[in-house]
């Protein structure tokens, strides 16, 4: 298990959630050990490799109706041009570089354990080009600091999945995020059913008159 990667912010009341579904896997029979969580902040890789992707795919649909996408998301468009192809080669590169280093904790675990995100769910109508607080603080990069673990596994391919582990102090929930080697998808699913069946369901969200 690996809380966050280094420098990245995790809120207290996820990484209580976090620690407490840890207790649980030890519970249910889990031998729960931390690995070294370095050089797994990927945000930088991903979006060079994502928005060059998206860029190939939606930009003549934009050119020829841009009112039918977001502002956020034609600005994200745009953002590629700046990636030069020596860039998203090296961006490839990087992400079987990522591959091999995630394979390689599976030579000594069977999962691995994260929380899905760094805090509980933002406002409604949060884009993704603004600040994130977490604490108390201001983050000027949202993807990188609220969901640095999701980003890894869609690079490198590897099944991963979230199951409610706990509710935050703002009554939203927090995730549990169980990752398996290539083609361990149904010890996952076994895992997270494990999980869910020895854990008390989550409260009601609270009625807001």
């Amino acid at each position: 298990y690996c809380v966050a990667p280094p420098g990245r912010p995790v809120a207290a009341d996820v990484r209580r959630a976090f620690e407490a579904a840890l207790a649980r896997l030890a519970s249910l029979g889990a031998e729960v050990e931390a690995f070294d969580g370095a050089g797994f902040d990927v945000e930088p890789i991903w979006r060079v490799i994502n928005h060059t992707v998206w860029r190939t795919r939606f930009l003549p649909l934009i050119e020829r109706e841009p009112d039918a996408y977001s502002p956020t998301f034609r600005r994200q468009i745009a953002s590629a041009a700046e990636f030069s192809a020596q860039q998203y080669q090296e961006a490839m590169f990087a992400r079987t570089a990522l591959y091999r280093k995630v394979q390689a904790l599976f030579d000594e675990a069977d999962l691995l354990a994260m929380p899905t995100m760094s805090r509980t769910a933002l406002p409604l109508g949060t884009d993704i080009f603004d600040t994130i607080d977490i604490d108390g603080r201001s983050y000027g990069d949202i993807r990188a600091h609220w969901y640095p673990w999701t980003m890894l596994f869609n690079l490198t391919g590897h099944p991963a999945i979230s199951v409610p582990c706990g509710l935050g102090d703002d009554g939203m929930p927090v995730g549990l995020q169980l990752v398996a080697r290539c083609h361990g998808d149904l010890q996952l699913l076994q895992a997270a059913e494990a999980f869910e069946q020895a854990s008390a369901p989550l409260a009601p969200p609270p009625v807001i008159a």
